[in-house]
């Protein structure tokens, strides 16, 4: 098994919170929990001019000279669309809303790029796009009705990955699907994005508010959401995502199950086990794995008691809108990653099939700004 970054859910976890001032000895009482030691990280950069020179095109994409379906998923996502970011931005909106952080267990996907680039090259996926390489592909629309120039950086965002890259992939994925057979008969032969309200899985206490759901159905049939996205601005800092991995052992704002809380939720609450979560320059893959473990009351070991089911959430490493396909460095561009995570979501294990109960314990909400500070009652003070 992967090395794992545990933390078991807590069932009665509560926001304790501290200030963003809190005490060394608070910090060090959060590694205590963890099993882990505390470990220094660079603050995600406000300047966009840290951030890597995009990869240029290497060809002219307009109405009159349209791509390939094959250069459409290779290309990277256009950089510089947002404005620049401020020091005292909020990372999450509204600036002032409680903060859901996930609790459960993690552990990288450490495999996820050249899982990715062996789908690439598998004899279905090469023989589909060569079947429709003479089906040309126009660009994205250009524009948002309801976004403007002046539009808060996250409207921006959110409007500029939905039309470069998963209405780009959308649409080549279904012209693979309406001319070749790179799914099987028995299973979905149509994607598409759907309204978030279609799932009703919201409630008065836990609401459901995914920035995208992407469906699949075979012959019209709906057969719910199967990959989940969650844009998270982030303040608009480069490079939040991977600061975020390197904080992956600490309860700093901004640290990873701090940025994972609410996409992980949603999953949960849908049994989906495949999502991306989108910052201002990166994406980041995730999937929820099962784990059943059993417990014992007896001193043999014989006699099982217990048996029950843990959701590992795995997540890749960032990956930056302005990828390319570097096989030799195991580097993907944004579509071709985000075309893999919708093939794995299209197999026939999409679903989390066991219960794994409330979804709430895998949780714990503090207050803007504040670190999480777990509940010890086995730590006598």
């Amino acid at each position: 098994m992967e090395n794992a970054t545990p933390s078991r859910p807590s069932h009665n976890a509560s926001p304790a919170g501290s200030s963003p001032s809190s005490s060394k000895d608070e910090q060090e009482l959060f590694h205590l929990s963890q099993g882990t030691s505390p470990g220094d990280a660079a603050e995600p950069s406000t300047s966009s001019s840290s951030a890597p020179s995009p990869s240029s095109p290497t060809s002219t994409w307009n109405m009159r000279k349209p791509l390939s379906p094959e250069d459409v998923i290779l290309r990277p996502l256009s950089t510089g669309v947002l404005p620049e970011p401020k020091k005292d931005a909020a990372l999450f909106l509204p600036a002032d809303a409680e903060r859901t952080w996930y609790l459960g267990f993690i552990k990288p996907w450490k495999n996820f790029n050249i899982e990715a680039i062996q789908y690439w090259h598998t004899k279905r996926c090469r023989d589909a796009f060569e079947a429709i390489k003479t089906h040309p592909m126009v660009p994205p629309r250009s524009t948002d009705r309801d976004v403007k120039p002046d539009s808060h950086g996250s409207e921006i965002l959110h409007a500029q990955f939905q039309r470069e890259a998963l209405e780009m992939m959308h649409n080549v994925y279904n012209r693979l699907l309406d001319l070749t057979d790179l799914q099987d008969t028995d299973l979905p032969n149509q994607v598409f994005l759907g309204p978030v309200d279609d799932e009703d899985l919201g409630n008065d206490e836990r609401a459901w508010t995914p920035s995208f759901v992407v469906k699949a159905a075979r012959d019209g049939n709906d057969e719910g959401p199967r990959v989940l996205g969650q844009v998270e601005y982030l303040g608009g800092k480069l490079g939040a995502l991977s600061w975020a991995v390197k904080e992956v052992a600490r309860n700093s704002w901004g640290s990873l199950r701090c940025v994972l809380g609410e996409i992980a939720q949603y999953m949960l609450q849908s049994s989906t086990r495949h999502a991306f979560l989108v910052a201002a320059d990166e994406i980041m893959f995730l999937r929820f794995e099962l784990i059943e473990k059993v417990e014992y009351n007896t001193h043999d070991g014989r006699d099982a008691v217990d048996l029950f089911v843990e959701p590992w959430l795995s997540y890749s490493a960032p990956i930056k809108f302005s990828e390319v396909l570097d096989e030799k460095a195991n580097k993907v561009p944004v579509k071709l990653a985000l075309m893999y995570l919708l093939h794995c979501g299209m197999q026939k294990d999409w679903e989390m099939q066991a219960e794994i109960g409330n979804s709430m314990k895998y949780a714990a909400k503090t207050k803007a700004g504040e670190r999480y500070l777990p509940k010890l009652d086995w730590l006598i003070m």
